[in-house]
């Protein structure tokens, strides 16, 4: 009996009658069987025989089915073993969440916590009463900064730079190219929320001949007039939780800035040139570690596992302060931009137009019950845009430069052993006070005396500029003390509050990786066996 499994598997879906069945299986080669009447005795040989071959048809459509099931699952697995490999290429964290089977979690504004005057926490679920409670919330959010005037060591920080020869800067603000505007509507990515007017990536990359000569035209109007479309000043605020649950808290939400894809593309130009110019020029202070291409989490990393091993095998003292900033980008107001932006030797047109897009942009955040009523954002750089990350850097390159000039980092020297190759050019010891990426930051110190005139200089920064720390989250890690570091504690924050520093044995994390003073590794791996845990359980 021959019989092609997977045609008799796909010929029998949706056969319900007898009849159909017994045509399906003599078309499918089998042998004839017997038409049947609409009553046949139990014990005649007719009967008998049809039963038996039915039992034979049932076992083989078993088999048929199973195989079927096989193949589909094999094929299933080998296309999501396929899709992890690429993963592992191109989006890491992407392929852990899958592993771990991370979800991203969502909010919905639906009702909000409150608490009074009296320590008394309320439910607001009225539509209208959360549309204005989110209102005030995010606008405060964004209020006004009390940026105080320049005085003592920040004259002489915020200054022009010497070093930077302007004429860098040439063609910073030239009229995009049209292969650079078809590049940047090409890099841009797809699958991406859209801004107020709802035109989204994918629409832009399908535009016509016509309407790209528009759009470039309007790029070159740009870039000309350090002016944009008023339409480019408004944004969507959609709120993430920062925590995995999310009980009504709006302190406990981060907002996602939704701008305009077309100012995207467009500014993306822009932030190119300029990450090309600091990176060819070497503009920025070298111990902050992101944004430029090229740059990445690895360098802070090791550095900072270069200067523990080095305090270890040495027994010398170091102090490790890991620093949390409460709200980084959105405590940026304009007045610090332009003075850092200023202080680089930036083109005038390039600081009027972002001065143009920072006067009067406003914002709506979206709830269930629909947008909010618009509001002025007063300060911030929107967590959205192309040219937050790098304006981030700019803006906190000063006080990098200040810790510097406190000579209180800590010192690696290794010695080279054996003859030195020819060429060598020995750079001598390395002083480490800063290692920093984006706004994670860690100040690292040879003593105490030392760690507490960096976080004095730290300090004066975040309030000449308004920037909140968050005292209660920075972590103190002290190797080979040479007193003890619970008397007479560092001071940090406003107010400030005493920081100790943790057990050697504790450790902390750094940029998705556990350290700890110790070195003894417990805490990774124990880390890494609750994840194993998790993954196999």
């Amino acid at each position: 009996m021959q019989w092609s499994l997977e045609q008799s598997y796909v010929s029998l879906q949706g056969v319900v009658s007898l009849p159909d069945v017994q045509a399906v299986l003599q078309g499918s080669g089998l042998a004839q069987l017997p038409v049947l009447p609409r009553s046949v005795p139990d014990q005649t040989p007719t009967w008998k025989a049809f039963i038996k071959a039915m039992r034979g048809c049932w076992v083989t459509l078993r088999l048929a089915r199973n195989t079927q099931q096989a193949l589909v699952r094999a094929e299933l697995i080998r296309t999501c073993v396929q899709r992890r490999c690429d993963l592992m290429k191109s989006n890491q964290g992407k392929m852990i969440r899958n592993i771990l089977e991370r979800q991203r979690c969502t909010i919905r504004l639906d009702k909000v916590l409150k608490t009074d005057p009296a320590g008394k926490l309320h439910v607001i679920d009225e539509p209208a009463k959360v549309l204005t409670e989110v209102q005030s919330h995010f606008q405060q959010w964004t209020s006004k900064r009390q940026v105080q005037p320049l005085s003592g060591r920040w004259v002489e920080i915020y200054k022009p730079a010497e070093r930077i020869n302007p004429l860098w800067y040439a063609g910073l603000m030239d009229s995009p190219t049209s292969l650079e505007i078809q590049q940047a509507i090409q890099n841009g990515p797809t699958g991406k929320a859209d801004g107020p007017t709802r035109v989204t990536n994918e629409m832009i990359k399908h535009l016509g001949e016509h309407c790209l000569a528009l759009f470039s035209v309007v790029c070159a109007r740009v870039f000309k007039e350090s002016r944009c479309p008023s339409a480019w000043k408004c944004g969507l605020i959609y709120p993430i939780p920062k925590t995995a649950t999310w009980s009504g808290d709006l302190d406990a939400v981060r907002p996602i800035t939704l701008l305009e894809h077309a100012r995207k593309v467009c500014l993306s130009i822009l932030t190119g040139r300029l990450s090309s110019i600091c990176s060819q020029h070497n503009i920025l202070h070298p111990n902050n570690f992101s944004v430029l291409k090229g740059s990445s989490i690895h360098e802070p990393l090791h550095a900072l596992n270069a200067v523990m091993e080095d305090a270890q095998e040495k027994n010398k003292e170091l102090w490790v302060c890991l620093q949390d900033i409460c709200h980084a980008f959105d405590s940026v107001d304009w007045e610090v931009a332009k003075r850092s932006l200023e202080q680089l030797r930036l083109p005038t047109g390039y600081i009027e137009l972002y001065a143009f897009l920072a006067d009067g942009k406003s914002n709506q955040v979206i709830t269930p019950f629909g947008l909010t009523n618009s509001y002025i954002a007063e300060s911030g750089l929107d967590q959205g845009a192309v040219e937050a990350p790098i304006h981030w850097r700019i803006c906190y390159d000063p006080l990098l430069c200040a810790v510097d000039t406190v000579l209180a980092g800590y010192t690696v020297k290794v010695p080279w052993r054996g003859p030195e190759p020819s060429g060598w050019a020995s750079t001598g010891p390395v002083t480490v006070s800063a290692l920093a990426y984006v706004d994670d930051t860690v100040w690292v110190a040879r003593s105490k005396a030392g760690a507490r005139r960096i976080l004095s200089v730290a300090m004066e920064f975040f309030e000449l500029n308004d920037i909140e720390v968050n005292a209660k989250k920075t972590v103190l890690m002290v190797l080979n003390p040479a007193s003890d570091p619970k008397v007479a504690p560092l001071l940090f924050g406003k107010p400030a509050l005493p920081i100790l520093p943790i057990p050697g044995s504790q450790g902390t994390r750094y940029l998705g990786c556990h350290i700890s003073a110790d070195g003894k590794q417990s805490t990774q791996q124990q880390v890494i066996n609750e994840l194993v845990t998790v993954f196999t359980d």
